[in-house]
């Protein structure tokens, strides 16, 4: 995830909250406020992955069917395994991939999905295009499911959020849908939709939220996240 990161993007973690936004966090007990968002937005800089934000400020759509292929099948081999594991399988079978080699790891249904769309990214491509870019769409591909088409869709610079276990509890909280978090969010923050669901899905991937709320009082209790 290398991109030309602008001045702009860095001093987004410069900027100091308000006191008057602190305050509005007691207002509501079932509203994650700005200064939370924020203050998670921190500790999942401090933990190392600051360039995951500016991976995903920066992102722009894929515009070519190897881009599309390779996003693609990322997505076919990291579902439903943690992100750290499928991220090493990645780092040797991507080469493998690229080079029209057997792929070494053992999973044959996802194997055989990911040289399948590598084989056709050419028209799957084409076919994307030709249905305006649908996340829906997106689903038709082999092992993409109607969760891991929003992640998919992510990676392909479309500006959404992927409705995944940990932000289906986190809008369950606050009785809104996963989109309008991470919509509210993005308008409070001025972040993108995608990159509001990169912070708050790597945060609780990395255990963050307890420390992250810690003296944000009024805000829900998300320690179990």
């Amino acid at each position: 995830m290398t991109s030309i990161v602008s001045s702009r993007i860095r001093a987004k973690f410069m900027v100091k909250t308000p006191d008057c936004l602190a305050e509005r966090q007691t207002e509501e007990l079932s509203t994650f406020s700005l200064q939370w968002y924020l203050d998670i937005r921190n500790a999942v800089a401090d933990a190392g992955y600051r360039t995951e934000y500016e991976w995903s400020e920066s992102l722009q759509p894929v515009t070519s069917p190897d881009g599309f292929a390779l996003e693609a099948c990322w997505v076919v081999l990291n579902a439903g395994m943690k992100e750290q594991v499928a991220r090493t399988i990645w780092e040797r079978v991507r080469p493998q991939l690229e080079a029209g080699l057997p792929l070494a790891f053992r999973h044959q249904g996802k194997r055989l999905a990911m040289w399948l769309i590598w084989d056709q990214r050419r028209s799957l491509f084409e076919a994307w295009e030709r249905n305006g870019r649908s996340v829906h769409w997106l689903a038709s591909l082999p092992w993409i499911g109607q969760i891991t088409k929003w992640h998919l869709a992510k990676n392909l610079g479309v500006d959404c959020c992927k409705p995944d276990r940990h932000l289906v509890r986190l809008a369950k909280r606050t009785g809104e849908t996963p989109a309008g978090l991470c919509e509210r969010l993005s308008k409070l923050s001025g972040d993108r939709i995608s990159t509001v669901d990169v912070i708050l899905w790597r945060a609780a991937n990395l255990g963050l939220m307890a420390e992250a709320a810690k003296g944000a009082e009024g805000e829900p209790d998300v320690s179990h996240l």
